[in-house]
């Protein structure tokens, strides 16, 4: 989803970007730290948040075309109990103090990185 969406928000003129999209990476980076850290949990939490702040952003630029964000019965089971959105935002900012959320720092497409759990899985 981030990167479908990374795709559209150059679309976005700078008055669109209010950050969203800087925080859904911010938060799926610290999903994939937490997975990798074997603690599944909080990393679902977090994944998760950064799917829905990235289906906001992808609407912004294409309201018609909201894909990418449906939970599924398995997923319900998987985020029940999930933390509020600002205990995630605490826990974020606890992990990476002075982080900004700048949308425009991500608009050159060698800038999405460590977001993937696939990407721990290559040889």
């Amino acid at each position: 989803m981030i990167n479908q969406t990374h795709k559209g928000i150059i679309k976005l003129d700078s008055l669109n970007r209010d950050g969203k999209f800087a925080k859904a990476i911010a938060h799926q980076r610290m999903a994939r730290s937490y997975y990798q850290a074997n603690d599944f949990k909080n990393a679902i939490y977090h994944s998760y948040y950064a799917r829905r702040l990235t289906n906001i952003v992808a609407s912004t630029y294409n309201p018609a075309k909201r894909t990418g964000f449906s939970d599924t019965a398995d997923e319900m089971k998987l985020v029940m109990g999930t933390p509020t959105d600002k205990k995630l935002e605490e826990d974020l900012l606890k992990s990476n103090p002075g982080i900004k959320f700048n949308d425009a720092d991500y608009i050159g497409d060698n800038k999405l990185y460590k977001l993937d759990v696939d990407d721990l899985m290559q040889p």
